[in-house]
């Protein structure tokens, strides 16, 4: 077919071609045969043919070697990553966060299963650790893989007592960056390195990897800051239970436990409140959520009339304003 001399002759050794390969059959018809019409329906040597088909295979084989690269990345994304492995945490993270910042929460938990992570028994020589003398271009805040603080800066103000646990987080297969250090608290709080919980209010992908291998490494919603959370959530009391990835025959009920105080970890963010309630709803649902608080306080402490005439005297004060306000303004446009 190759040596064909006119169409007639081609197109019969063709269509011989096409009965004897018949599973190749779309190949040939949809690839080479477009070479026949481009190159044999004018004037022009076997040799442009040739090229011609050699060109085709070569933009082949390109395709079929990025094919091969890109089966050899993983494929799981965030979405399996967060079933599989973190679905009760998601759950949560959901039903409290704003879309941008579930996103990169998400990240977070993703990224948790590229480091390894190893149990520290003798934590104090951590404590003499001094400067590591940055020497890289870009500056220490922008290196996610380089301490922000150092081990004994972080443990300065708390009893050592106090520590549950210390944990060192490396990237997997050692890649090149330095150790992080997670120390896990006895009232449920945890500090790290990184201080990505305290500088940015999400949990760290450090923390999460030791949730894999610790019941003292407890995730609750209050961890991360209220700052971030939607406006459904914003006001409400966080009473979701303590999730636990790590379990064992002790301790499979720990996620049962009470919500911990996070005393420590809010000494240190010690951040006022940025959120502005912008519309009526919100600001009522704000106000509601303190004005139930104070009640349930009354009914305890046997103070409702207290609580009562205090309202009262804030009703009757505001009543004053606003017909004062009122006053003024019918005076101005007189």
């Amino acid at each position: 077919m190759r040596n064909s001399l006119c169409s007639k002759k081609f197109e019969t050794g063709w269509e011989e071609l096409i009965n004897e390969f018949s599973a190749c059959e779309q190949y040939l018809t949809r690839v080479l045969y477009p070479c026949k019409k481009k190159k044999l329906n004018r004037p022009s040597c076997l040799t442009d043919v040739v090229g011609e088909i050699q060109r085709i295979f070569d933009q082949q084989s390109k395709r079929a070697i990025l094919s091969e690269c890109k089966n050899e990345i993983p494929t799981r994304g965030i979405p399996s990553i967060m079933d599989e492995y973190f679905p009760n945490l998601d759950k949560i993270l959901r039903e409290y966060l704003t879309p941008q910042i579930l996103q990169k929460q998400r990240d977070q938990m993703a990224q948790s299963l590229c480091y390894d992570t190893v149990l520290i028994k003798d934590w104090q020589p951590l404590l003499e650790m001094m400067d590591d003398s940055y020497q890289q271009e870009i500056a220490r805040e922008d290196d996610y893989d380089q301490p922000q603080s150092l081990f004994s800066l972080l443990v300065e103000n708390i009893p050592y007592n106090n520590i549950l646990q210390v944990w060192k987080v490396t990237r997997h297969c050692g890649q090149n960056s330095e150790p992080q250090y997670i120390i896990l608290l006895n009232d449920g709080s945890h500090l790290c390195t990184c201080l990505w919980l305290i500088n940015r209010g999400i949990i760290c992908r450090h923390f999460f990897r030791v949730m894999s291998y610790s019941t003292n490494a407890q995730f609750h919603i209050s961890l991360i800051s209220h700052r971030w959370y939607n406006n459904n959530k914003y006001n409400i009391e966080q009473r979701e239970k303590n999730i636990v990835l790590f379990h064992n025959e002790e301790n499979i009920l720990a996620d049962e436990s009470e919500q911990p105080s996070f005393q420590h970890l809010m000494n240190f963010r010690q951040t006022p409140n940025v959120v502005q309630l912008q519309d009526p709803k919100q600001k009522y649902g704000f106000g509601m959520g303190y004005a139930k608080k104070a009640l349930d306080l009354a009914v305890q402490t046997d103070k409702v009339d207290e609580f009562v005439d205090q309202v009262k005297y804030f009703i009757e004060n505001t009543k004053a304003e606003l017909s004062e306000q009122q006053e003024n303004l019918t005076s101005m446009h007189i």
